[in-house]
């Protein structure tokens, strides 16, 4: 392995995707947390606020399942750019609708609704082209870099959006999310085709309905029986429905715990932006160092912790800091879960496996939002504590994967001295 771990960003391809990747999270940063703030201002309610996160993530549940057969077969970046550009429509709908004077909130509704779709279908293709775009000795390496490439956007998104809506309004922040999306099509299509030749049997037939039946069991069956993966798949799953559980709380939480504004807002947002992207920066010079498997359990345990001490602030300094340390075990269990991922998953099936981290992502994030929108409305504390203790889920995932991966790597070591000594005999 490479000891110059930035020698990554001088490969085109990886450096188009880092700044696309960069640029929409930055775009996603400020859109969220603006979309926060204006349901919270025309409701005062935290669980109306669960539910526009539930409008985010509903519809893609039904199409994720099916994304990642269209993933693993076509142009992936062609995937990318359109996603972005459905996105930059979606999106610049909300500052139209404002400046034309007859905004509501069906018409936000549907943005959100457009938009995330082509969010969650980018996301597991983002995945996709990454592990194309990367050798096995860079897999960490690479995921950590786009780790810190999406701290980088969250922490200036929630630092810009919170200046922004404090000081020219919700509009105008959500008017520059939504042209971020138009600079990050244009590098993903820099981007030269990363995705798998097709085989003489794909050129040769047509996709039909049948084939895509079957190319869809296929990904469901490989990762059922991937026992290695599977485990670890769960864990990832998890890092999304945690991220929007606290979502969901911190902005209820500057409001009534800290009586803060909008700066201070995207202040302590900031924080997890800091902090995952301090992790990044671990995960990158460590990673023929560390032990993954139980680096990530170690994180599952603190970040549980951390979010309850987050919980019990009623300082606006301290808050920022306890969540810099959430935001580092955050990136941490994103990072080496994918890691670990990527290390037991083939090419050829990543769009489907990630489609299906998405699909069970978005499930449970679906339930995370609704459960702790309403705890929030009646004790945000609680909220926090529920959160925390829900962490149990991906630690025993992850004691199970480990275990699954000694034994997947005891047999391997049996069936090769097995192999070694027939030839002997022979």
């Amino acid at each position: 392995m490479t000891k110059n771990y930035f020698l990554l960003v001088k490969e085109k391809n990886f450096l188009y995707f880092f700044i696309a990747t960069l640029i929409g999270v930055l775009g996603e940063g400020m859109f969220g947390l603006t979309s926060i703030v204006l349901i919270l201002s025309k409701t005062g309610s935290a669980f109306e606020v669960g539910k526009m996160f539930v409008l985010t993530l509903f519809p893609s549940v039904i199409l994720a399942p099916f994304a990642g057969v269209l993933i693993d077969r076509y142009d992936k970046r062609k995937i990318a750019v359109l996603c972005n550009l459905v996105r930059l429509i979606a999106i610049l709908i909300i500052p139209v609708s404002f400046y034309a004077g007859v905004f509501t909130i069906s018409i936000f509704s549907i943005s959100i609704f457009f938009s995330y779709i082509a969010w969650y279908i980018l996301e597991p293709t983002k995945e996709s082209i990454l592990k194309s775009i990367l050798d096995k000795d860079h897999y960490q390496q690479g995921i950590a870099l786009v780790q810190g490439a999406w701290q980088v956007g969250l922490l200036a998104s929630a630092v810009i959006a919170g200046i922004v809506i404090d000081w020219i309004g919700v509009e105008f922040s959500i008017l520059i999310s939504g042209m971020t999306y138009l600079p990050a099509a244009i590098f993903f299509l820099l981007i030269k085709r990363p995705q798998i030749p097709l085989t003489v049997e794909q050129e040769s037939h047509p996709f039909s309905l049948k084939k895509y039946t079957n190319v869809f069991w296929e990904g469901w069956t490989y990762f059922l029986q991937n026992k290695k993966a599977k485990f670890f798949i769960l864990t990832t799953s998890v890092t999304l429905p945690y991220f929007y559980g606290i979502n969901v709380l911190i902005a209820p939480f500057n409001h009534h715990v800290l009586n803060g504004t909008g700066t201070t807002l995207g202040l302590i947002d900031s924080g997890a932006g800091i902090g995952s992207l301090l992790s990044a920066m671990i995960c990158t010079f460590l990673a023929a160092k560390m032990n993954s498997q139980k680096y990530l359990f170690a994180s599952i345990i603190l970040l549980g912790v951390s979010t309850v001490l987050f919980s019990l602030t009623n300082s606006v300094l301290v808050a920022f800091f306890t969540y810099i340390i959430i935001g580092f075990f955050i990136g941490n269990v994103k990072v080496l879960s994918r890691t670990l991922v990527f290390d037991f998953v083939e090419e050829k099936f990543i769009g489907r496996v990630m489609t299906t981290v998405s699909l069970l992502s978005l499930a449970q994030a679906i339930i995370m939002s609704l459960l702790v929108s309403y705890l929030a409305d009646k004790s945000i504390l609680f909220s926090y504590i529920t959160i925390s203790f829900l962490l149990i889920f991906p630690l025993l995932y992850t004691i199970m994967g480990i275990k699954a991966a000694k034994e997947a790597a005891r047999y391997d070591q049996s069936s090769r001295k097995e192999h070694f000594f027939r030839g002997k005999t022979i």
